[in-house]
């Protein structure tokens, strides 16, 4: 059917490709799940070329889930790059709609973060029962982030967190840092801002006022 009216059914394919390469993942069927995945992007990929503001966010996504699937498989470094492209064009989704993209942009991050070991390798991080496990902002500056692009960083992760109801020891580490690693001023000011509704009561960090 896609093959007889392309602009009809070629989106709703591209959507049955990617469910299976979840299907296939997740039964640990790892050639059959390459396959869907990469068939469901290059499909998304033609779609994006004539209409890309409606297609793109299909794009990042299948890349993202692409990622996970290259993780699940121990192919860390093809994983890094989907997740860099995903990271990209989440970074020009966000800035058309913050609401609808911040929270993808901020687990890209998180993934890509997660990606790199203490010696900045492409390995998993592992655990470490007997010591604390690196600081995100730590393990992004082993990625490669440094001064105003990690304090972004460390400000859109907070605010998701913020959005997802996380704790205020969470989230004001974040805020904290975002305001400690920053050269430009107005970063600075903005998380000095949100940074100051956090405080201690009953011996718990709370949070208020911040969005």
């Amino acid at each position: 059917m896609a093959k007889d009216n392309p602009a009809a059914y070629q989106s709703d394919l591209a959507d049955t490709q990617q469910g299976l390469g979840i299907l296939y993942d997740a039964r640990g069927r790892t050639k059959e799940a390459e396959d869907a995945y990469r068939e469901a992007l290059a499909i998304r990929r033609r779609l994006a070329g004539t209409n890309p503001a409606a297609f793109q966010p299909f794009v990042a996504e299948t890349l993202y889930n692409l990622g996970l699937f290259y993780i699940h498989t121990q192919r860390f470094t093809e994983a890094e790059t989907a997740d860099r492209e995903a990271l990209e064009i989440y970074r020009q989704l966000v800035q058309v709609n913050p609401v609808a993209h911040t929270r993808h942009l901020a687990q890209t991050l998180n993934d890509l973060a997660a990606l790199h070991g203490e010696a900045g390798n492409l390995t998993l991080l592992k655990s470490r029962p007997k010591r604390q496990s690196p600081s995100i902002g730590k393990r992004w500056r082993k990625a490669g982030w440094t001064g105003d692009d990690l304090a972004k960083n460390l400000l859109l992760l907070a605010v998701t967190k913020i959005l997802d109801r996380q704790p205020a020891s969470t989230t004001c580490p974040l805020l904290r840092e975002a305001g400690s690693v920053a050269y430009d001023e107005e970063l600075k000011r903005e998380a000095a801002a949100k940074a100051s509704a956090c405080t201690l009561g009953d011996g718990k960090a709370k949070i208020s006022g911040v969005i």
